[in-house]
């Protein structure tokens, strides 16, 4: 990489995340998915956030990208009910319509 001068050696694990990340890049580009089905040299799949109802709880499932990426669900759970809590006390009403 020209802009970081940092060397990185191909068989270690900063090397697997680049190329992972360039796969998963590339498939978005090319097929709108980062893990589509089409990709079968790729162990797990990406799924989407659920939509919710306003009164569900909030569940975050997310991919934990590292040398073995898998899919995860409420990391920081505290930190997302924190700043939920916040929203809900100071902004409940803004997407409410007002005649």
């Amino acid at each position: 990489m020209r802009l970081a001068n940092y060397d990185v050696k191909p068989d270690t694990e900063a090397a697997q995340v680049r190329r992972l990340m360039c796969r998963l890049w590339t498939n978005f580009a090319k097929y709108g998915h980062p893990t589509p089905p089409e990709d079968k040299s790729l162990p797990f799949r990406w799924d989407p956030v659920d939509k919710i109802a306003p009164n569900e709880p909030f569940r975050l499932k997310c991919l934990d990208i590292n040398r073995e990426p898998k899919m995860m669900v409420d990391p920081a759970k505290e930190r997302i009910d924190f700043w939920r809590g916040v929203y809900r006390r100071w902004n409940e009403d803004f997407l409410k319509v007002k005649l």
